[in-house]
Protein backbone atom coordinates (compact mmCIF):
# COMPACT_ATOMS: atom_id res chain seq x y z
CA UNK A 1 0.00 0.00 0.00
CA UNK A 2 2.91 2.26 0.81
CA UNK A 3 5.58 1.37 -1.65
CA UNK A 4 4.40 3.53 -4.72
CA UNK A 5 4.13 6.99 -2.66
CA UNK A 6 7.59 9.05 -2.62
CA UNK A 7 8.97 11.55 -1.03
CA UNK A 8 7.38 15.15 -1.64
CA UNK A 9 10.89 16.92 -2.97
CA UNK A 10 11.67 14.05 -5.63
CA UNK A 11 10.64 14.21 -9.03
CA UNK A 12 8.77 10.24 -8.29
CA UNK A 13 6.19 11.75 -6.21
CA UNK A 14 2.54 10.93 -7.31
CA UNK A 15 0.19 13.24 -5.43
CA UNK A 16 -3.06 10.82 -6.71
CA UNK A 17 -1.07 7.82 -4.85
CA UNK A 18 -0.33 9.93 -1.76
CA UNK A 19 -4.25 10.51 -1.02
CA UNK A 20 -5.17 7.05 -1.94
CA UNK A 21 -2.92 5.95 0.27
CA UNK A 22 -3.98 8.81 3.00
CA UNK A 23 -7.91 7.47 2.07
CA UNK A 24 -7.37 3.96 2.78
CA UNK A 25 -5.22 3.94 6.11
CA UNK A 26 -7.83 6.04 7.18
CA UNK A 27 -10.93 4.13 6.29
CA UNK A 28 -9.24 0.95 7.42
CA UNK A 29 -8.58 2.85 10.81
CA UNK A 30 -11.84 4.23 11.36
CA UNK A 31 -13.87 0.78 10.44
CA UNK A 32 -11.36 -1.16 12.87
CA UNK A 33 -10.05 -3.23 10.37
CA UNK A 34 -6.99 -1.19 11.58
CA UNK A 35 -6.35 -0.91 15.48
CA UNK A 36 -4.53 2.88 16.30
CA UNK A 37 -1.54 0.56 17.40
CA UNK A 38 -0.75 -1.12 14.26
CA UNK A 39 -1.52 1.94 12.21
CA UNK A 40 0.91 3.71 14.31
CA UNK A 41 3.67 2.29 12.14
CA UNK A 42 1.94 3.53 8.78
CA UNK A 43 1.02 6.59 10.10
CA UNK A 44 4.75 7.05 10.72
CA UNK A 45 5.88 6.46 7.44
CA UNK A 46 3.16 9.02 5.74
CA UNK A 47 4.55 11.66 8.32
CA UNK A 48 8.33 10.83 6.94
CA UNK A 49 6.60 11.06 3.08
CA UNK A 50 5.75 14.52 4.20
CA UNK A 51 8.11 15.61 5.67
CA UNK A 52 11.55 14.15 4.58
CA UNK A 53 13.99 13.00 7.12
CA UNK A 54 16.65 15.06 6.03
CA UNK A 55 14.52 18.11 6.19
CA UNK A 56 13.48 17.83 10.23
CA UNK A 57 17.18 18.50 10.78
CA UNK A 58 17.06 22.53 11.94
CA UNK A 59 18.93 24.32 9.19
CA UNK A 60 23.12 25.03 10.02
CA UNK A 61 23.76 28.44 11.42
CA UNK A 62 24.35 30.67 8.45
CA UNK A 63 28.49 32.15 8.92
CA UNK A 64 29.88 35.21 9.13
CA UNK A 65 31.02 36.36 6.16
CA UNK A 66 34.27 38.32 8.15
CA UNK A 67 35.79 37.48 11.92
CA UNK A 68 36.67 40.86 12.84
CA UNK A 69 39.55 39.61 14.82
CA UNK A 70 42.80 41.35 14.03
CA UNK A 71 42.85 44.96 14.61
CA UNK A 72 45.05 46.84 12.61
CA UNK A 73 43.92 50.58 13.44
CA UNK A 74 41.11 52.73 14.35
CA UNK A 75 40.47 56.00 12.86
CA UNK A 76 38.52 58.64 14.60
CA UNK A 77 35.61 60.23 12.21
CA UNK A 78 35.11 63.83 12.08
CA UNK A 79 33.55 66.10 14.87
CA UNK A 80 31.13 67.43 12.26
CA UNK A 81 27.45 65.95 12.30
CA UNK A 82 25.48 66.16 9.00
CA UNK A 83 21.83 65.11 8.38
CA UNK A 84 21.52 63.94 11.82
CA UNK A 85 24.42 61.60 11.66
CA UNK A 86 28.19 61.40 12.86
CA UNK A 87 30.31 58.92 11.96
CA UNK A 88 32.10 58.22 15.46
CA UNK A 89 35.30 55.76 13.71
CA UNK A 90 35.87 53.43 11.08
CA UNK A 91 37.75 50.06 12.44
CA UNK A 92 40.17 47.88 10.07
CA UNK A 93 40.63 44.77 10.47
CA UNK A 94 42.27 42.17 8.68
CA UNK A 95 39.22 40.77 6.98
CA UNK A 96 36.68 43.97 6.88
CA UNK A 97 36.07 47.50 8.05
CA UNK A 98 33.78 48.38 10.46
CA UNK A 99 32.20 52.18 10.45
CA UNK A 100 30.67 53.33 13.90
CA UNK A 101 28.04 55.96 13.84
CA UNK A 102 25.32 57.88 15.95
CA UNK A 103 21.85 59.00 14.14
CA UNK A 104 20.13 61.89 15.90
CA UNK A 105 16.60 61.09 13.86
CA UNK A 106 14.17 64.67 13.66
CA UNK A 107 10.76 64.00 14.36
CA UNK A 108 8.77 60.79 12.57
CA UNK A 109 7.84 61.76 8.93
CA UNK A 110 4.42 61.15 7.56
CA UNK A 111 6.23 59.70 4.65
CA UNK A 112 6.58 56.18 4.52
CA UNK A 113 9.65 56.41 1.97
CA UNK A 114 11.30 58.94 3.58
CA UNK A 115 10.80 57.07 7.44
CA UNK A 116 12.33 53.88 5.75
CA UNK A 117 15.60 55.84 4.60
CA UNK A 118 16.26 57.23 7.33
CA UNK A 119 16.09 54.11 9.14
CA UNK A 120 17.13 51.51 6.70
CA UNK A 121 19.78 53.58 4.12
CA UNK A 122 23.30 52.24 4.32
CA UNK A 123 26.29 53.99 4.04
CA UNK A 124 28.89 53.57 1.17
CA UNK A 125 32.89 53.57 1.62
CA UNK A 126 35.36 54.82 -0.64
CA UNK A 127 39.04 54.75 -0.55
CA UNK A 128 41.85 56.77 -2.28
CA UNK A 129 43.13 53.54 -3.28
CA UNK A 130 39.46 52.95 -5.75
CA UNK A 131 38.57 50.06 -3.47
CA UNK A 132 35.29 48.23 -4.84
CA UNK A 133 33.41 48.32 -0.86
CA UNK A 134 30.62 46.05 -0.41
CA UNK A 135 28.28 47.11 2.62
CA UNK A 136 27.39 43.47 4.52
CA UNK A 137 24.68 42.47 6.34
CA UNK A 138 24.78 40.33 9.62
CA UNK A 139 23.63 36.73 8.64
CA UNK A 140 20.42 35.21 11.28
CA UNK A 141 18.53 32.05 10.75
CA UNK A 142 16.15 33.38 8.80
CA UNK A 143 18.35 35.58 6.47
CA UNK A 144 20.42 38.64 5.89
CA UNK A 145 18.01 41.43 7.19
CA UNK A 146 18.13 44.51 9.87
CA UNK A 147 16.94 43.94 13.12
CA UNK A 148 12.87 45.63 13.35
CA UNK A 149 12.78 48.88 15.75
CA UNK A 150 9.60 49.02 17.34
CA UNK A 151 8.19 52.90 17.48
CA UNK A 152 9.67 55.89 16.18
CA UNK A 153 13.33 56.42 18.15
CA UNK A 154 14.60 59.49 18.71
CA UNK A 155 19.02 57.98 18.41
CA UNK A 156 20.17 55.02 16.52
CA UNK A 157 23.85 54.18 17.55
CA UNK A 158 24.81 51.20 15.24
CA UNK A 159 27.58 50.03 13.20
CA UNK A 160 28.23 48.53 9.52
CA UNK A 161 30.56 46.43 8.23
CA UNK A 162 32.03 46.67 4.70
CA UNK A 163 34.23 43.62 2.81
CA UNK A 164 37.40 43.62 1.87
CA UNK A 165 39.59 44.87 3.98
CA UNK A 166 41.27 48.10 3.61
CA UNK A 167 44.59 47.72 1.17
CA UNK A 168 47.65 48.84 3.20
CA UNK A 169 48.27 51.65 1.19
CA UNK A 170 44.83 53.24 1.56
CA UNK A 171 45.08 56.36 3.66
CA UNK A 172 42.03 58.64 2.79
CA UNK A 173 38.71 57.39 3.32
CA UNK A 174 35.21 58.81 2.26
CA UNK A 175 31.90 57.03 3.91
CA UNK A 176 28.49 59.01 2.32
CA UNK A 177 25.11 58.41 4.11
CA UNK A 178 21.87 59.85 1.69
CA UNK A 179 23.65 63.20 0.52
CA UNK A 180 26.34 63.54 3.87
CA UNK A 181 30.01 62.65 3.30
CA UNK A 182 32.48 62.09 5.89
CA UNK A 183 36.16 62.25 5.08
CA UNK A 184 38.59 59.79 7.26
CA UNK A 185 42.09 60.11 7.34
CA UNK A 186 44.86 57.45 8.70
CA UNK A 187 46.62 60.60 10.47
CA UNK A 188 43.64 60.98 12.17
CA UNK A 189 44.43 60.27 16.06
CA UNK A 190 43.13 57.11 17.44
CA UNK A 191 39.96 57.29 19.27
CA UNK A 192 39.69 57.68 22.58
CA UNK A 193 36.20 58.02 24.73
CA UNK A 194 34.85 60.87 25.77
CA UNK A 195 32.04 61.13 28.22
CA UNK A 196 30.73 64.25 26.42
CA UNK A 197 30.17 62.07 23.46
CA UNK A 198 27.22 59.92 23.06
CA UNK A 199 27.59 55.98 22.61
Amino acid sequence: MFEPVRPRDTDDWDGASFQRYQEALSTMTAIGALSFERARTWYTLQSETLVPGDRRQPPPEPEMPFTAGELSAVLAGPPTRLDGRRVKSLELFSDCVIVRYHQLLPPEPEDPVERRQLLNTASELEDDRGTHYEPVPIPCAHGCKRSELRGWPEVLVGWQAFLPAAPLDAREFTVTWRRAQFEVSLDSPTVTRSDSEPR
